[in-house]
């Protein structure tokens, strides 16, 4: 029996604009002051993970994000690492992703759902690449970058209408 693929994207970097890494993450790129500021633990964590989106999180919460920085300088150091190897090959994996989503070769019916309240990836160009690649686009209004964590129920019951929708077998990638 064939069954067909349906591929449901979420908040993937489609755009120049997403080639960049955020503000709040690049921080940690900068040349001296990166090193201090990945030793910060409200910097490192709390501020990356508030910024991106309309999220509060509760001080129990913020201190399993902050204890590996109060205990240890390593996951600063490894802040460092991740942050300047994201910003050298952010623009190729951008670039590789268009690429993908673009080839006409690949038949499989591609959905992107996309955030109103993502403050680190813009929409601008989105909607135009969507168009230009003839993929569905779906507007998810309440969600942030994390569209799990902020609406994980409605995303679910958007996913599942999809799938419904069209009776397909699906991969999701996120």
């Amino acid at each position: 029996m064939f069954h067909q693929i349906c591929v449901i994207q979420l908040f993937i970097k489609l755009t120049t604009q997403h080639a960049k890494l955020p503000t709040t993450l690049a921080i940690f790129n900068n040349f001296l002051l990166g090193e201090i500021f990945s030793q910060d633990p409200l910097r490192a964590s709390d501020k990356a993970l508030t910024s991106c989106g309309p999220y509060k999180m509760k001080e129990e919460d913020a201190m399993v994000y902050r204890r590996p920085y109060l205990i240890s300088g390593s996951s600063g150091f490894a802040l460092n690492a991740i942050t300047r190897t994201l910003k050298k090959d952010l623009k190729r994996y951008v670039e590789d992703m268009q690429t993908i989503l673009k080839d006409e070769s690949c038949n499989v019916p591609t959905t992107i759902c996309w955030g109103q309240r993502d403050r680190w990836l813009s929409y601008d160009g989105v909607e135009d690449f969507c168009k230009d690649s003839n993929h569905t686009l779906i507007q998810v209004p309440k969600a942030g970058h994390h569209a799990q964590e902020d609406c994980g129920e409605e995303l679910g019951q958007l996913i599942y209408g999809i799938i419904r929708k069209k009776k397909l077998r699906m991969r999701t990638l996120i």
